[in-house]
């Protein structure tokens, strides 16, 4: 398995790595699929255990903002009916600034939008074959956010050779 060995690389791989996480490419070959195809939260606590991440929780736009900024990144699970998917979901939020969050969604294919589901254009596709979107941080109570997992790994942590 591979392992990320800057900070830099984690939080530039951050994503794929929970995701392998999540569908069992771990020390334990622990699965946290569940049966209609979502991933049961489970696989975050492993995640930060397996590669030694700081990890928190907020549900706070500041702290999430102050998190991200000084390096950490964030993963939120978004509720049903939200204007993402309508469904359970999580995504990845690589930064946060006073106007806008970023988010990677990982299900946005390349031709979709999210017209069905955004009825009031809150969502702005920024390149629709990475699921980069940018949303204003005026929307933040219409976007269905339950809340931040906040990873971080400080560099001090690392072994050189």
């Amino acid at each position: 398995m591979y392992q990320p060995s800057t900070p830099e690389e984690y939080l530039r791989y951050l994503p794929v790595i929970l995701c392998n996480v999540a569908l069992g490419n771990n020390p334990t070959n622990a699965k946290y699929r569940i049966g209609n195809g979502s991933a049961a939260t489970l696989f975050v606590y492993l995640a930060d255990t397996v590669y030694h991440l700081e990890r928190s929780w907020t549900t706070d736009a500041s702290e999430l903002q102050a998190w991200v900024q000084s390096g950490g990144v964030a993963i939120t699970n978004v509720g049903k009916g939200n204007i993402f998917t309508g469904g359970e979901h999580f995504m990845f939020v690589p930064y946060i600034d006073d106007d806008y969050i970023y988010i990677m969604d990982p299900y946005l294919k390349p031709n979709d939008d999210y017209s069905a589901t955004d009825k009031h254009g809150r969502i702005e596709v920024l390149q629709p074959g990475t699921g980069l979107l940018r949303l204003k941080r005026s929307d933040w109570k219409w976007l269905g956010f339950g809340g931040f997992y906040l990873f971080k790994k400080e560099a001090q942590t690392f072994v050189t050779q």
